[in-house]
């Protein structure tokens, strides 16, 4: 979130904190300040130790198929903690490729991709793999899109930005 200048510095004052400024002309500037926090007394819900170790993926070959790097490698690093074996590509038609050359668990299908999107993709996977466990990537939450993803019997969806909790309980519901 940006703030004009002038609410930094009131938000650090209200913080019982300075803002400091090292300026050189015609080299820059840098802001620094420093923060004393209490630490919380709210206690949040104990993540399962199965989740955090992934216990019930570990070994599961997935095919992950994304094609913003940020966000196959958010995904990479959730799917490395729980020990799957991975693999990633970036466009639907390579996913078909590799759909077809592997045995795959499960394939993560991001749902808007260039070359072939992952509805078409999904479609023709479907093709010669109806047991493949698909499940969609998408940041769109209609109805229709809903009904569109099980039309082509895909079996499941998690939306964007990826909870990394959800993910690992859609994957062992749907692979079980």
């Amino acid at each position: 979130m940006w703030l004009r200048p002038y609410y930094h510095k009131k938000l650090l004052n209200l913080l019982e904190s300075e803002i400091h400024v090292d300026s050189v002309p015609g080299q820059g500037s840098e802001f620094s300040f420093t923060l004393l926090l209490k630490e919380s007394d709210v206690v949040e819900d104990e993540v399962p130790q199965s989740i955090i170790n992934g216990e019930e993926l570990k070994g599961k070959k997935i095919l992950l198929v994304e094609d913003v790097e940020f966000n196959a490698l958010l995904a990479r690093k959730m799917l490395q903690r729980w020990q799957v074996d991975a693999t990633h590509v970036v466009n639907g038609l390579l996913a078909v490729e590799a759909a077809r050359n592997n045995d795959y668990d499960a394939i993560l299908m991001d749902v808007q991709m260039p070359v072939m999107d992952g509805i078409t993709a999904s479609s023709e996977i479907r093709k010669f793999n109806s047991d493949v466990i698909i499940i969609a990537l998408t940041a769109s939450t209609s109805p229709a899109m809903q009904e569109k993803f099980n039309n082509l019997g895909i079996s499941g969806f998690v939306y964007k930005p990826i909870d990394a909790d959800y993910l690992y309980k859609t994957l062992v519901r749907l692979s079980r």
